[in-house]
């Protein structure tokens, strides 16, 4: 077992509502860590009588390695709110434990968005390296057992740095993995009672306090998409029969009865929206914006964005109309942090590139949707000048049941998601307000189910809940005084749900095996995932039963998760196993003979090129290892092992665990490929401190995919066929005693079968180096490579 920590890092948390005076005393603040808004990478909730409210948010142990420094943008992290006063010295503390009583379970680091020292200036920040150190093992030799409190000082009797806040009000506070093994239940920032005390003890503590309680306010989400059409009123679109799916999503989440548009004609509505400002009245303005806007709080806070912009040209395109696109429909173009800075520019994309992002998990934090003109209620959809506002409706209906039903089913909305549809205008005869009375819907796991607001609202009110829902503190224009739309969101503290079981306890890896889930406090419209992977057909037939169905993944036994619109969720640990029956196994070895199998593989004879026989690659240790590679050596020197055969790759998937990878300062590569000849091939490998999916087709090279290398959660990687939509996927997964743990989908796009050809696949695993390395490579290993057809 190797030693990890946590990084626990606070954001700003984002709750409406009266702050006391400063004179007045601060309160103590206890959340409970399960209780999460957000949780991301590792972190499951479980049950556990002895755990604050009847649960603890656990990392389980998986041998990772300890991360030396907190990640600005980390993969492994749970998010929890409150509210702070400016000016107040807090002592942090958390009540945790280690699995097995380890030393090497028991380690955090904290950070905050909004935190000062008390000279006021910025530290332990979201988004930097710099952040304060939690050992639960009050000192070297200590020991550890069960469940104990500490604070973020190291050493027997030592207190750590006290936590100020630069403002009062809405703060979160972000816990991210550095130590793996460790449960959380409670985190207090005392600012009295606590303040030189723990509030227990450091060994086989007892003790629970109550919890603080939110005085409601916005949910921390992980997306935020904005789909925007245009010119029709409330009373064009509310109830009409052309809209059948917008009219169910209304009734599904929640409709905002009493939202006007601020301006016409269009353009100064999509203004208000990005920059809490009107800017212009002429759909003719071809200025640069530069007053703030979102863009420019989103990149402060480290958050990514995208507008994804239907027939746009090109990417990162500025220019004017180009038929059907609009650019007045699209405020992004004139915003002076796009259109002067290149980088930023690349994130106004085509909306072509919306289902791609979401099906490879490349979804941005804020997503700003612009159907074209004859998609959007506009125009006619034929392009034409004989229609009639029904076949605009219906046209623009169509579009959202194709283009955002899977958005809504997907695992980033269902997990985090905010959808707002809206329209930016009403008709011109409507002046009301503004831009006269306006559709929209708020749609999120986190809606009050059917809820209906007669709260006046207008686009500045959207803004502000956007940001909000992100973490932002700042607001553009307007919006820094508007009122959030917080009343659509189940802000709730009860009921927590709890799983007891789930029948069948199996199926196969295909999905599609209807469950029945029982336990206690599911509230209606409750999610479930499976491995996290959301469940279809979910049902909650009372706050005890709930029948769904489950959705395809990888064998081995996965946990299942209920959650509330409340955001409190409940956990059946590897409650449902996936099995696979009727598997044709292609090529399997697990390397344990220390002799290569010759009917299996032929060795130096690398089919996607640059053999150097002189690289060693074996057998032995039960592994497959490439290596020493060299050192100090110009040119392109790879070693390692090829299929003997070709096999037909329709509908199969080949994997194999990267049990190490070469050294990280170097750039010696550590390859599975799979193809049929040196131009024609698909490939992942690990080069440094990324991991890259690469392509070559009709002999042109191209990088799909680059992202960091995670020793834990990348240790398996595997090439498959998606046979039903015909395409090439690329997944990663974390090892599970030599076995795959649950597929992680990182990029799919459609499998080019003209140069690789299915029905004639080689398979290899190869390492080495293409320029001299001055730092010595070490040695690639790899083990339990398996290529089968379900």
């Amino acid at each position: 077992m190797k030693r990890i920590s946590i990084i626990v890092a606070a954001l700003t948390f984002l709750l409406p509502g009266i702050w006391p005076a400063a004179a007045a005393a601060p309160t103590e603040i206890v959340l409970y860590a399960s209780e999460a808004s957000l949780k991301a990478g590792n972190w499951t909730v479980v049950a556990d009588s002895s755990a604050a409210g009847g649960a603890r948010i656990w990392n389980p142990d998986a041998g990772a390695a300890k991360l030396a420094n907190p990640l600005a943008l980390p993969v492994d992290y749970f998010e929890v709110r409150f509210n702070a006063d400016a000016g107040t010295a807090y002592r942090l503390w958390i009540r945790g434990k280690a699995q097995n009583d380890s030393p090497f379970n028991d380690s955090i680091f904290v950070q905050f968005s909004g935190s000062v020292d008390s000279n006021g200036a910025a530290v332990f920040r979201i988004g930097t390296d710099s952040a304060t150190t939690i050992n639960l093992e009050d000192c070297l030799g200590c020991g550890l057992a069960g469940w104990g409190w500490q604070d973020n000082g190291w050493g027997a009797g030592v207190l750590g740095p006290l936590i100020y806040f630069q403002a009062s009000g809405p703060q979160t506070i972000r816990v991210q993995t550095r130590e793996d093994g460790l449960s959380l239940d409670q985190i207090v920032l005392s600012p009295q009672a606590y303040l030189n005390t723990s509030p227990g003890a450091l060994k086989n503590d007892s003790t629970i306090l109550p919890k603080t309680v939110p005085a409601g306010g916005m949910p921390l989400l992980g997306h935020v998409i904005f789909v925007v059409e245009e010119n029709h009123s409330y009373e064009n679109v509310v109830s009409n029969t052309a809209m059948p799916y917008l009219n169910a999503l209304a009734n599904r989440y929640g409709l905002a009865m009493n939202y006007y548009a601020n301006a016409h004609p269009s353009i100064g509505n999509y203004f208000m929206l990005t920059t809490g400002a009107l800017i212009t009245s002429d759909d003719q303005f071809s200025g640069s914006v530069t007053v703030d806007n979102i863009v420019r709080e989103l990149n402060a806070a480290g958050k990514t964005w995208k507008a994804y912009c239907e027939s746009l040209p090109a990417v990162g395109y500025t220019g004017g109309d180009q038929y059907p696109y609009i650019k007045h429909h699209d405020p992004f173009a004139y915003l002076s942090d796009v259109t002067g800075n290149a980088s930023q520019a690349q994130s106004l994309v085509p909306f072509s590139q919306f289902a791609s992002d979401l099906a490879n998990g490349r979804l941005p934090a804020y997503s700003f949707v612009v159907p074209n003109n004859r998609d959007n209620g506009h125009d006619c959809p034929d392009g034409s000048s004989n229609c009639t506002d029904v076949d605009k409706l219906t046209a623009i209906d169509n579009w959202l049941r194709s283009n955002i039903e899977p958005l809504l089913s997907s695992a980033a909305f269902q997990q985090d998601g905010l959808l707002v549809l809206l329209f930016d205008e009403s008709v011109t005869s409507d002046t009301t307000s503004g831009g006269g009375h306006i559709a929209v819907v708020v749609a999120s796991p986190r809606s009050k189910p059917g809820f209906r607001s007669t709260t006046l609202y207008q686009h500045q009110n959207a803004l502000k809940t956007a940001a909000e829902a992100l973490g932002l503190t700042s607001f553009p224009g307007a919006a820094a005084t508007a009122g959030d739309m917080a009343e659509f969101f189940d802000t709730s503290t009860s009921p927590t749900p709890s799983v007891s079981s789930i029948s069948p306890a199996s199926g196969p890896a295909t999905g599609a095996t209807s469950v029945t889930i029982i336990g206690s406090g599911f509230s209606p419209f409750a999610t479930v995932f499976l491995g996290g992977s959301p469940a279809t057909n979910v049902i909650v037939k009372d706050s005890g039963t709930i029948t769904a169905t489950t959705p395809a993944h990888s064998a081995g036994a996965v946990d299942v998760v209920v959650s509330n619109t409340n955001g409190l969720s409940g956990t059946r640990s590897a409650g449902f196993t996936y099995t696979v029956s009727g598997e044709t196994v292609l090529l399997a070895d697990d390397f344990d003979d220390n002799s290569l199998d010759a009917t299996k593989w032929i060795a130096g004879n690398l089919f996607s090129g640059f053999t150097d026989s002189n690289t060693p690659a074996v057998e032995r240790n039960q592994r497959f290892e490439i290596g020493p590679l060299l050192a100090n050596t110009s040119g392109s020197h790879y070693n390692g092992i090829r299929s003997a055969g070709r096999y037909d790759f329709t509908g199969a998937y080949c994997y194999v665990r990267l049990v190490q990878a070469a050294a990280s300062n170097t750039t010696a590569d550590a390859m599975l490929t799979i193809g049929v000849d040196v131009d024609n091939y698909y490939r992942i490998y690990v080069e440094g401190t990324n991991l890259t999916i690469q392509k070559k087709t009709g002999g042109a090279k191209s990088t799909l995919l680059t992202l960091p290398f995670d020793s834990i959660n990348h240790q398996f990687v595997r090439i498959r066929h998606d046979a039903v939509r015909g395409d090439v996927v690329f997944e990663t997964a974390p090892n599970a005693s030599n076995q795959p743990g649950s597929w992680t989908e990182r990029y799919r796009e459609p499998w080019n079968t003209g140069s690789v050809v299915l029905t004639s696949i080689l398979f290899e695993l190869k390492a080495g180096t293409f320029t001299a390395e001055t730092a010595q490579p070490g040695i690639v290993v790899f083990d339990a490579f398996r290529a089968a057809r379900q």
